[in-house]
């Protein structure tokens, strides 16, 4: 198969973007994985305030995905994964509220967490994107509320 510019796909792998046949799939050989390992964005300590977190699944600076649902790093706010597919409350403009929150985490926490809770399929995708266009830019240094 050809692409622009010319060039050639090599014959043992399928051409870029293209769904991938099982004959190419059992010829991929597996990454170097991370195991069981959760996947960490940053690991400076976060003394708790509040209740311990659940099992951790993903964790930022400010935010993680647990097996409860998003949990704030210091224990003293939460959203449980029943609640985060919910229309009615999107989870990112309420929070986005909160001058203490960092709404690019949490919204970021708030997509991982849907896929992970196995939500992702009960949002719209055009209703995502209108959400995230009423999301002002925020300047991080303004004060905590």
């Amino acid at each position: 198969m050809s692409y622009r510019g010319g060039m050639t796909a090599p014959k043992d792998q399928p051409p870029p973007f293209q769904a991938l046949s099982l004959e190419h799939l059992s010829k991929l050989k597996p990454r170097p994985g991370r195991g069981v390992n959760r996947i960490e964005i940053n690991s400076d300590p976060v003394r708790v305030r509040g209740e311990e977190l659940h099992e951790v699944w993903w964790r930022g600076k400010q935010w993680a995905v647990t097996a409860f649902g998003i949990e704030c790093l210091d224990g003293t706010y939460f959203a449980p994964a029943a609640d985060l597919a919910k229309e009615l409350q999107p989870w990112p403009l309420h929070m986005a509220s909160k001058t203490w929150v960092d709404i690019d985490e949490f919204t970021t926490a708030w997509m991982v967490a849907l896929l992970l809770h196995g939500q992702a399929s009960q949002v719209d995708p055009a209703a995502v994107r209108e959400m995230f266009g009423k999301l002002r830019p925020r300047n991080h240094e303004e004060a905590d509320d």
